[in-house]
């Protein structure tokens, strides 16, 4: 059963569904073609439609999701938003470019009720026709939104174009170059540009954790932040400073360190300029945090920094030991702290009451084996308080 009530089994009113099942045909019957037949001229041709061919598939797609999105379908089915339907039901695999893809060269309706043109004509265009790809319209709507808003109309519909056109036949690498190009020619002195187009290009990302936690920051810093963060590496970054893995390297900036104390610290230091100002942010954070600079509460609760742990984490990195003496006797005090799960807080326990609870014998089969502490571990902090 369909969205709408109607069986899946039903005549569609529209053709769509049918011309994307004679499509699927098409594709496993070229899959089966041997290719060797062809020429290199021949495959060179085949290879560059099928490229063609793709871009255009693209195109349609764009219209297909915009079309959902206007009958308020994602909602409807219960996601969140537009975004969250191209991840899970339509698994696009980056759905924050292919939105940005859409705003450039897609047909939105308005809530009069008409379809507007697209934002750039002449790139969507091209897109629909096949002759550039999704790379060719991110480049050319990154280079037309550096455009300062005080230019004339006439001369940003001229630009449009032009790069449109250029992208037909250049790489995306290539319209970097001549996109820079086009704005020296539109703005050679910078004087169009005002504070207003550097507040709309403003933005700060803080990305997802990759596999080993690590996060991705990018920025597009107006000329203060920059100047005020300038600043700061100037004085936080200095060699020898922030150091995390030298317990005796000044903290905070240079001016209040004792100067032997930093010129020994640099001479240790064998970081590179971004991570010193990596390590610089992190310390300048930390400051600001245990300043209280960032309030008292967040929405009435404490502002406290939270590190999650669950029961396999304490597992892992705690570890587990097996102490007995030779003869196979546990040793009394790991026996008394296996008997009495003392390796793990109560709290802990009853939160996981239902899941393999830190007993000797349930981790190593043994009734004298017991969780060991042993040694330097990233949890030693959390544990020692609850120890």
């Amino acid at each position: 059963m369909s969205l709408n009530g109607q069986s899946s089994g039903e005549q569609s009113l529209s053709v769509v569904p049918a011309l994307l099942a004679e499509l699927g045909g098409v594709l496993d019957r070229l899959a089966a073609a041997d290719v060797s037949q062809c020429t290199d001229a021949e495959l060179v041709d085949v290879a560059r439609t099928h490229e063609q061919l793709i871009n255009r598939m693209l195109f349609e797609g764009d219209r297909q999701i915009v079309a959902l999105s206007d009958r308020g379908v994602p909602r409807a089915m219960g996601y969140r938003s537009l975004t969250n339907f191209m991840n899970v039901a339509l698994r696009v695999s980056d759905p924050g470019r292919r939105t940005d893809q859409m705003e450039a060269t897609a047909c939105f309706r308005q809530l009069s009720g008409e379809v507007s043109d697209p934002k750039y004509p002449t790139l969507a265009a091209g897109f629909a026709e096949g002759a550039v790809g999704a790379a060719h319209v991110r480049k050319v709507a990154e280079i037309l939104d550096k455009i300062p808003h005080r230019l004339p109309h006439d001369r940003k519909v001229a630009a449009e174009k032009t790069l449109a056109e250029l992208a037909r036949e250049h790489t995306p690498a290539e319209l970097t170059t001549l996109g820079m190009r086009l704005l020296a020619h539109l703005d050679p002195d910078g004087e169009l540009t005002d504070a207003k187009d550097r507040a709309r290009r403003r933005n700060l990302w803080l990305n997802r954790q990759d596999a080993q936690k690590m996060s991705k920051l990018t920025a597009n810093l107006d000329p203060q932040t920059r100047a005020l963060l300038e600043m700061m590496l100037a004085v936080w970054a200095k060699p020898g400073m922030n150091n995390p893995d030298d317990p005796d390297s000044p903290s905070g900036g240079e001016d209040d360190a004792d100067i032997e104390q930093v010129k020994a610290a640099a001479a240790r230091d064998s970081r590179s300029q971004a991570q010193r100002n990596h390590d610089a942010l992190n310390a300048l954070l930390t400051a600001v945090f245990a300043d209280g600079l960032l309030g008292k509460t967040h929405r009435g609760l404490p502002v406290s920094l939270i590190i999650k742990a669950n029961l396999a984490d304490l597992i892992r990195e705690v570890g587990v030991g097996d102490h007995r003496d030779r003869v196979g006797h546990p040793h009394p005090r790991v026996d008394r702290a296996g008997r009495a799960d003392s390796a793990v807080p109560g709290d802990l326990r009853r939160c996981h009451r239902d899941s393999a609870v830190l007993r000797s014998r349930q981790t190593t089969g043994h009734p004298g084996a017991a969780v060991g502490v042993a040694g330097p571990h990233r949890w030693g902090g959390v544990l020692s308080a609850w120890l």
